[in-house]
């Protein structure tokens, strides 16, 4: 089994998945899948531009106002 990345036109990495390669499937419409392995920065959220993985940024927490 791999890893892929399912990366949508933009560049958006949609999901992750693991496939043999082999079997009968194939991803949805508008999506190509990447390989990764499990120490790129390939992950759900993330982008793939350019042949480079850049992870999705991180969360702004704001404070309540009182």
């Amino acid at each position: 089994m791999a890893r892929y990345a399912m990366v949508d036109t933009d560049g958006n990495v949609t999901n992750i998945c693991e496939w043999d390669g082999e079997s009968n499937w194939s991803p949805p419409d508008g999506i190509t899948l990447v390989e990764c392995d499990d120490q790129s920065d390939a992950e759900r959220g993330g982008t793939y531009i350019n042949g480079t993985f850049t992870r999705a940024p991180e969360p702004v927490i704001e404070e309540p106002a009182l």
